[in-house]
């Protein structure tokens, strides 16, 4: 056949006709039933299933180790209201349920919170940082301070809070 009247459409389809009538006769011999691919395999699909135990078996020892629990600062109870401000302009109120030099729990029902916003928190008076809202559940909400507030900054909160 010259190479200007090829087909590449009618080769495949005539090559997987023929693949189809071999696994008829074979199958038809055997008793079993047939499944027939729609699209044929990728000739990389062997290489890939052969990484799959390593992949599975590091999943396995991943989910094995568990992270401690511990914390770069210890959470500190609590209660008193915090001004929340989006990087949007949006304000709200919030309840301040705990706080560390790190971040904190605040609790607040306002639909803009969400997960991976920019906000800013006035803490007190003199006290204003931005955060990154890490978890929101159930109207609380999780925020890492981008910076963590100085030693006596923490001191002063716990003693007003």
């Amino acid at each position: 056949m010259p190479a200007a009247d090829f087909d590449p459409v009618k080769a495949e389809s005539t090559r997987r006709e023929i693949m189809v009538e071999i696994l008829l006769r074979g199958r038809a011999a055997t008793g079993e039933s047939l499944t027939i691919p729609r699209y044929p395999l990728r000739r990389d699909t062997q290489r890939v299933a052969k990484k799959m135990p390593a992949k599975t078996k590091q999943q396995q020892r991943l989910a094995e180790t568990t992270r401690p629990l511990t914390r770069k600062a210890s959470r500190r109870p609590a209660r008193g209201e915090v001004a929340v401000r989006s990087s949007h302009g949006d304000r709200t109120q919030a309840g301040l349920h705990d706080f560390s030099a790190f971040g904190c729990n605040i609790i607040s029902d306002a639909a803009w919170l969400r997960l991976g916003s920019f906000v800013t928190l006035t803490l007190s008076e003199d006290i204003s940082t931005q955060a990154i809202v890490r978890w929101v559940r159930d109207g609380s909400c999780g925020v890492e301070f981008l910076r963590p507030l100085p030693y006596a900054d923490a001191e002063l909160l716990a003693a007003q809070f």
